[in-house]
Parts: structure tokens; C-alpha cells; sequence
């Protein structure tokens, strides 16, 4: 009997400190910036050139809230500077080429592209 008391109390021991760390959570590192997402307006000549749209480098950051419409893109959104004629920091990933690319061939819409008439 002395024996199953004390392996009890060894196993409420157990399940107290498990219970315990599902409340704490990991330090947070203060020296990391939040990320900036902001839209970048479409430039480029041709709205319906897959090739022209995927080119991070046809969309500039525009203050303000991003066109909107129906048919042709006309801004995207991603991180990057928030400054007036910036471009966006880096090159687009490949999902975002791959949702416009979607966009102008397929008329698919996705959260992260605008469109205007």
C-alpha cells in the first residue's frame, strides 16, 4: 500500500509539471521586426503579360489604399518598404508569380491581388 502512495504521488508529480508548461510559453526575442506588408501598384505597360506582372520590378508603392476593379491587375501585395516610388525589396516568390499568372489566364482572384476594370 506504502508503495502505490508513493508511485501516485510520483505520477500526479508528473502530470502537474506537464500541466504546468502547457501555460508558459518560450521567450520572445525583442530584437525582431514585424514585418511590413504594404501594396505596390502595377506600372508596367501591359497589364495581361504574364511575364511583364511577374516583374517586381513594374510596381511601386503608391500611399494610399490599392486600385480595385474586376479584370486587369493592378497592384499586389507584399513585405517591403513603405516609402513613396519604392519598389518592392525582392524579387516576387513563386507563389505569388504563380497566383498571377492564375489571375490573368485563368481569372482566378486570390487576397493579395488587386484588380481594376
Amino acid at each position: 500500500m506504502k508503495k502505490f502512495k508513493i508511485s501516485m504521488i510520483a505520477v500526479f508529480a508528473i502530470v502537474m509539471g506537464i500541466a504546468a508548461s502547457a501555460f508558459t510559453s518560450s521567450p520572445v526575442n525583442s530584437n525582431m521586426k514585424p514585418l511590413t506588408t504594404t501594396w505596390f501598384q502595377f506600372m508596367g505597360s501591359d497589364p495581361t503579360n504574364v511575364a511583364d506582372v511577374q516583374n517586381y520590378q513594374n510596381y511601386s508603392y503608391v500611399n494610399g489604399l490599392p486600385c480595385s476593379g474586376s479584370s486587369r491587375i493592378c497592384a499586389v501585395q507584399v513585405d517591403g518598404p513603405t516609402t513613396p516610388g519604392a519598389q518592392p525589396s525582392s524579387a516576387f516568390s513563386s507563389t505569388l508569380k504563380s497566383e498571377l499568372q492564375n489571375v490573368i489566364l485563368h481569372g482566378n482572384s486570390y487576397g493579395d491581388i488587386s484588380k481594376k476594370p
